[in-house]
């Protein structure tokens, strides 16, 4: 998957299509080519699978989990095959020792977030309130008289990950500081001095960058009064998704029923080389998501993104002209896998994944059939070893289609 996490741990992970870029999650079906090309087919048929078809998806997913359920606590799925329609289930634990994970549980969902906070900046690209060639210099003046150097980068550079400024979440420092106190609240003002200290690359330098979407957020609130929150969770509302939202930073709460999240082996080992003392298997569900915002903070189930899914995260959302350019104006972050305007695409996927203390995600659409599949789990730098999964629900889908 391409993926945003940064270099030296992995908290605001934000993957996005099918490989890496500074991040050691596995792919979990790369394509090998891959093309910017417009066009998606939207998933149809939304009713719910047979028994018999959904049961097929179950059992696939059952049985690779099964020599991987020691590393994965536990494994949200939802699937939407045109053909069969939409099932969703749950394997493993949502909350350890012995809760058992339910498919309406809220799991965070990481950088997924950016696909919402991208939509919302569209659609004020659309009202006129902002515009794609838009500068910092022009929405935050004093954002841009503080660093000089990022006042000309664009909304469209910020959208498709080439404005060249530092990823924050690729600072050992920051997550030094970070891991003094997890459960500290962060303003915006705060995450954007951390952000901004280390000095730019050239605008237009493509890469995944977390900080692109947190000035972003910036954005959004001061061209419209509102919180950033408000404006995201606006989008959630005209989705129609139920169990979705962006809290406020003071906010770290999520709905029951919800699942806890934890750290893997590796995760906690590198934040033990910053200095901290970590456990593996640690339950970080108490750790601030403030830090994260507009580039990484929402919660959701696998019905809710199913359903997000199916508008092509976002995509059908937007005037056919907005939707367009979207999936053209893109920036490609490594050979064959373009990152569009806060959309990930590849031949065959539209998609996007994303990772927070201790929850991972993954979204896909089959740009040519519109099949989905989503996958939640409860374990930073568990879609690894979740791999075999979602291999086996992509295997299925192809199956339902023949």
């Amino acid at each position: 998957m391409i993926t945003g996490r940064r270099a030296v741990v992995v908290a605001l992970a934000g993957t996005l299509a099918l490989a890496g870029c500074s991040d050691d999650a596995a792919d979990p079906a790369a394509d090998s080519s891959a093309s910017a090309a417009v066009g998606w087919v939207a998933p149809t048929n939304a009713q719910p699978m047979s028994a018999a078809d959904a049961q097929a998806y179950q059992g696939a997913a059952g049985a690779a989990f099964a020599p991987v359920a020691a590393q994965v606590p536990g494994m949200w799925v939802g699937v939407w095959q045109p053909e069969q329609g939409r099932t969703s289930f749950a394997l493993g634990e949502a909350v350890k020792p012995g809760t058992a994970a339910q498919a309406g549980d809220v799991g965070r969902i990481g950088s997924l977030t950016k696909t919402f906070t991208a939509t919302a900046v569209l659609q004020q690209v659309e009202r006129g309130t902002l515009a794609l060639d838009d500068t910092i210099a022009d929405v935050l003046p004093e954002l841009a008289a503080t660093y000089p150097d990022i006042a000309a980068v664009t909304v469209r550079q910020l959208l498709n990950m080439s404005s060249g400024l530092p990823d924050y979440t690729a600072d050992a420092d920051f997550w030094r500081e970070f891991l003094t106190d997890p459960t500290r609240v962060w303003t915006l003002d705060d995450v954007l001095t951390v952000a901004l200290v280390k000095p730019a690359s050239a605008a237009g330098t493509p890469a995944y960058c977390n900080t692109n979407y947190i000035v972003l957020g910036a954005m959004l609130e001061k061209v419209t009064g509102k919180t950033a929150s408000e404006i995201v969770n606006a989008v959630v509302e005209q989705a129609g998704l139920g169990r979705t939202a962006l809290t406020p930073p003071p906010d770290n709460a999520m709905p029951n029923p919800h699942s806890n999240g934890y750290l893997s082996p590796t995760i906690a080992a590198q934040f033990t080389s910053l200095g901290a003392t970590i456990p593996p298997n640690n339950d970080v569900t108490n750790w601030t998501v403030s830090m994260s915002g507009t580039a990484g903070a929402m919660y959701s189930t696998v019905d809710d993104l199913l359903t997000w899914a199916g508008t092509g995260m976002g995509t059908s959302m937007l005037t056919p002209a907005m939707a367009d350019a979207r999936l053209t104006d893109t920036s490609e972050l490594a050979p064959g896998e373009f990152y569009g305007l806060g959309i990930g695409i590849t031949d065959r996927w539209l998609a996007h994944s994303g990772a927070i203390n201790g929850w991972m995600s993954d979204m896909r659409v089959d740009r040519r059939t519109g099949a989905v599949v989503v996958t939640l789990v409860n374990i930073e730098g568990g879609l690894e070893p979740a791999k075999p999964v979602i291999d086996a629900m992509v295997a299925q889908l192809d199956v339902g289609q023949g």
